[in-house]
């Protein structure tokens, strides 16, 4: 598998895990150590991947809420 095909499909389980909200398939997308940054609502944030995949898990996904994907 080429290195393109490996981002491609690193990143398509990224996009479908945080689409439907299967933790095990986000996880598949980042290192174990992973730390995440980002913004939610004006609000920045920085947390370890396992509370990152908690959050997830507990929050309604994308998909159970009928959004497109």
């Amino acid at each position: 598998m080429s290195s393109f095909d490996q981002i491609g499909q690193v990143l398509g389980a990224y996009c479908d895990g945080i689409y439907s909200g299967n933790v095990e398939q986000l996880r598949s997308a980042f290192h174990p150590g992973a730390i995440l940054w980002g913004e939610v609502k004006g609000q920045p944030y920085r947390r370890p991947l396992d509370e990152y995949l908690t959050v997830v898990r507990d929050r309604e996904s994308p998909q159970a809420r009928g959004e497109s994907y």
